[in-house]
């Protein structure tokens, strides 16, 4: 066998391998309750994957609404289409929007007539990109100072109501304000009856806004939480939970039933999904 043909075997054998490398798990702190609603329809991913030689983390909770398709999908796909993206090693906030607004275009597609909120981040190197569709919240505890990550995208956000009015949107208050009297947020993956084609123009955008923070050393965790959490309490409030557990000692799974727990017993009426990955570790 001539060397030349050792060395392609070689490098097939290389590829075969790097090929079935299994994604990994990272070590995260996660609790969720279905609480007061009748379904629960949270889901939520944790993974690390090897994209263009780097690992890449990648944390998601997915908050479903009117069924949890959408949410299913997104967790099982956002991340290969975010990764996928022609423009992930030059520009990775152009690949988080274009993998959501794929990911979107492909849930429509399946005829689910559901949709879902999202609140990710991705790590790569020292930046740690937040990706936000709707009112799931992301934040980072840093030297105890609370980081915010998202904004909420409420119907009567002035920069979200104006963009549904210029699609020949409108907003009504039932309760809270609604985009088109119904949904209780202004982007999200799904909701096809917000969107083109059943509408001339998507009232419901699911383009996200992607913040990009670069970690320090003095960062000590992320925290990823859906609306449950925060119709109830602050930011503020929430690190100080986590933090306060985690410096008694109990684990990140412990510090997040904790924060879980005491959202129900403050009255939340929604699905309940806690996240904590540790920083700096």
């Amino acid at each position: 066998m001539s060397n030349k043909t050792l060395l392609t075997l070689a490098l097939l054998s290389l590829t075969t391998l790097h090929a079935s490398v299994p994604v990994q798990k990272p070590i995260i702190g996660f609790a969720e309750m279905q609480g007061r609603r009748k379904t629960m329809e949270d889901e939520h991913c944790a993974l690390t994957q090897n994209v263009g030689g780097k690992d890449v983390q990648f944390y998601g909770v997915f908050d479903g609404h009117a069924g949890d398709r959408a949410a299913k999908f997104a967790k099982a796909h956002l991340h290969e289409n975010i990764f996928a993206s022609s423009h992930f090693a030059a520009d990775p906030v152009a690949a988080c929007i274009e993998g959501c607004e794929t990911t979107d275009e492909k849930i429509l597609t399946q005829g689910y007539q559901d949709g879902s909120c999202v609140i990710c981040a991705m790590i790569c190197d020292d930046k740690l990109y937040a990706i936000n569709l709707g009112d799931s919240r992301a934040m980072v505890c840093s030297g105890g100072k609370t980081i915010a990550l998202s904004d909420d995208q409420k119907p009567n956000r002035p920069d979200e109501l104006a963009r549904i009015k210029a699609a020949g949107g409108f907003v009504a208050v039932y309760g809270v304000p609604r985009v088109g009297g119904r949904l209780a947020i202004a982007r999200a993956l799904g909701d096809a009856s917000l969107k083109a084609p059943a509408l001339a123009q998507s009232w419901v955008s699911a383009t996200p806004e992607v913040m990009t923070y670069t970690l320090t050393e003095q960062d000590e965790f992320l925290l990823l939480a859906c609306d449950g959490v925060w119709d109830v309490m602050s930011n503020e409030q929430a690190v100080k939970i986590v933090r306060d557990a985690l410096a008694s000692g109990k684990s990140l799974t412990e510090a997040a039933k904790k924060l879980r727990d005491t959202t129900y017993k403050m009255g939340s009426g929604d699905n309940i999904s806690v996240m904590i990955v540790p920083l700096n570790n």
